[in-house]
């Protein structure tokens, strides 16, 4: 698997992955896992060929009448692309670059190869790097184990891993977590009258202490 990843660059394999190796594949991830992420972060994915237009004037419009920016246009290729590049410099060479690479994913790898490297490579917060990391940590689950209302917490975390953290900031990440299973459901993924009851039976029953050892164990790694 990381033969495939260092295709793109020889410095995509981070050294965080040693911390919590295991990798997951397409197939174990469950249905409703890749429902929630695509849901909040790339409703149209199957539809695009990396970069959404429409996605990008929606955008641009919806913070045109906020004043401000409360809406990204980018896509989950395109959030794949800056993880590999890792530059976060907004120039007009990285953006080129950022597009090209976005169409090279596309062109080279299926969608659902795409989606299996972007669950292995994104951050999710509290030194996770991959979905599999992040269900260990927060669950302590294996991924195929992630039910609904756990799915729909951990897909808020790319946009601001630590503003959206049930740890640093539990109230904000429970308003996010309602907001993603209505999105889930906008999208037909959920029935709408099981919004309330999967959010207010969820229970975040994880304690800081485990965070604690993990990133302890990341910090003293040979």
């Amino acid at each position: 698997y990381e033969m495939r990843i260092s295709d793109w660059s020889s410095d995509v394999c981070s050294s965080d992955l040693d911390c919590f190796p295991v990798t997951i594949i397409f197939q174990d991830i469950p249905p409703h896992v890749i429902h929630a992420f695509l849901s909040v972060e790339d409703d149209n994915f199957y539809n695009h060929f990396g970069i959404d237009f429409k996605a990008i004037v929606r955008a641009a419009l919806v913070n045109a009448i906020n004043l401000r920016i409360v809406q990204g246009g980018s896509t989950l290729t395109q959030q794949l692309a800056k993880t590999v590049l890792q530059d976060r410099k907004k120039t007009f060479a990285r953006k080129f670059l950022e597009a090209l690479l976005t169409l090279q994913i596309e062109e080279k790898y299926s969608k659902e190869d795409i989606l299996e490297i972007y669950f292995n490579l994104i951050y999710l917060g509290h030194g996770t790097t991959g979905l599999s990391s992040a269900a260990g940590v927060y669950f302590k689950k294996d991924v195929r184990d992630l039910d609904i209302a756990e799915a729909a917490l951990l897909a808020r975390l790319p946009k601001a891993p630590v503003k959206y953290s049930p740890f640093k900031n539990p109230d904000i990440a429970k308003n996010a977590h309602k907001e993603i299973l209505r999105l889930m459901s906008k999208h037909g993924h959920l029935p709408l009258d099981q919004v309330e009851p999967i959010h207010k039976e969820f229970q975040f029953d994880i304690s800081f202490h485990v965070i604690d050892e993990y990133n302890h164990n990341c910090d003293h790694r040979p």
